[in-house]
């Protein structure tokens, strides 16, 4: 057996824990551990053994393509809702029309703001039969330890994914997180059909919510004038079809103007991807968040204050991955600290009407080692930035206005078509020169 840290799984039991009356829908097999354990929370669980199901397919040599999972749960009365879904592994093991029958039947059966637990196999093998899941408590899953054998179905992104379940969103995507089994990402979809377009995608790699929360007691918090943002609310105000993806820390962003006026809106957590990287003395990102589970151009990327933690090389690895993702016109919207304090870690921004901007800043008296200060590389000035993002120009620049914050400099960047550059020392120290 295989103990892997499920921060999912943890999301979703904090979520519940607050409420006496939660419905679980389990589709995977009965699991004295995951029974007990919600049990103590009030919740009464159904389960559809549908990975048996799925398992039998397999030993009877059946073509899982044409499977009809659905078929295998009970029919439930039109007015039998749930309030928590644990889909396990089951979708790696379906196609996309499997499962896109199996959601639109599920959905029928959610209430807004149903919360599912799903687990994707991202390497080229995988389990060669669903798992045996096996909870142990709120934290950790116990897992059969099953052959591995080549994927014969595609990797799906996650955008693939979302285009067949109609009316859920992802919430949270975990992958990299201490304690997770390598290979493996999470997800916590919600059901939403009133935002069945704005499908969020996030990638939850830093530190867990208490950290973040205690650091921002000593934070400062205020409201500021943003000109550039006031030029991307005067384009979603203007085009009822922006679509925007969000570079910002996903604990960091709330429900605000943005994501509400954008048709599309997609988030990818890269401040937490460089401090993965950084705890494992790498330098190169992985970004497999935008190169793989992100397909499509938008119209708007917003980076806040990102680049202030990367280095050079990550701000051009940023550039290509980003270049991939724009078109003719595409806005890239970036904030670069000029203070002499930094903050040590990347701030919360909220936009609070057309142009104004709650900034929450956590800026230490002295930059610690393990500070975004420290972190930075001070000679990013807006020229060097010019140069580290060759697949875009600058468009405006905006400092020292009147309600701005002095301590930040504004840019907006503009896509100019030019392909990624090859990384290498060369090209790198010429961005820099």
């Amino acid at each position: 057996m295989l103990i892997h840290r499920s921060p999912a799984f943890t999301a979703i039991y904090n979520e519940i824990k607050t409420s006496d009356r939660n419905r679980v829908l389990d589709l995977g097999p009965m699991s004295g551990g995951c029974f007990q354990l919600l049990s103590k929370l009030s919740c009464k669980i159904q389960v559809e053994d549908l990975s048996g199901a799925i398992r039998d397919h397999i030993y009877m040599k059946t073509d899982l393509a044409d499977i009809n999972i659905s078929k295998y749960m009970a029919d439930y009365a039109p007015d039998d809702k749930f309030d928590v879904i644990l889909a396990w592994d089951i979708i790696n093991f379906l196609s996309l029309d499997a499962i896109k029958v199996l959601f639109d039947k599920l959905k029928s059966h959610c209430k807004p703001n149903t919360l599912v637990y799903m687990l994707r196999y991202v390497e080229s093998k995988i389990p060669s039969t669903p798992r045996k899941f096996l909870v142990k408590d709120k934290y950790l899953l116990e897992m059969s330890d099953t052959d591995l054998i080549e994927k014969t179905l595609p990797n799906y992104s996650t955008v693939k994914l979302l285009s067949s379940m109609d009316g859920y969103f992802v919430q949270e995507t975990l992958v990299g997180q201490m304690g997770m089994i390598p290979g493996i990402t999470e997800h916590v979809l919600r059901f939403a059909p009133s935002d069945e377009t704005k499908h969020r995608i996030t990638k939850s790699e830093s530190k867990p919510n208490v950290i973040r929360e205690k650091t921002l007691n000593t934070s400062t918090k205020s409201v500021y004038s943003s000109p550039a943002i006031a030029e991307v609310m005067s384009l979603l105000q203007s085009d009822n079809n922006v679509t925007v993806l969000d570079l910002g820390a996903s604990q960091n962003r709330s429900e605000d103007l943005i994501v509400q006026k954008a048709k599309s809106y997609y988030r990818a957590d890269i401040a937490s991807l460089v401090e993965l990287s950084r705890k494992k003395g790498v330098e190169n990102l992985n970004l497999s968040v935008l190169n793989h589970e992100i397909s499509r151009k938008f119209d708007v990327i917003i980076a806040w204050d990102t680049f202030n933690c990367c280095s050079p090389l990550q701000i051009m690895q940023l550039n290509n991955a980003l270049a991939s993702l724009s078109h003719d016109n595409t806005f890239l919207l970036s904030f670069m600290y000029t203070g002499r304090h930094k903050p040590s870690e990347p701030g919360q921004f909220e936009v609070i009407d057309g142009n104004q901007l709650r900034m929450n800043l956590n800026i230490p008296r002295v930059a610690s080692a393990n500070s975004l200060a420290a972190q930075s590389n001070d000679a990013i000035t807006g020229a060097a930035l010019l140069r580290l993002l060759p697949s875009f120009h600058m468009d405006k620049t905006y400092a020292y206005r009147e309600g701005m914050n002095r301590e930040l400099m504004e840019y907006i960047f503009v896509y100019n078509g030019l392909a990624p550059k090859n990384l290498s020392a060369d090209s790198l120290a010429t961005s820099l020169d």
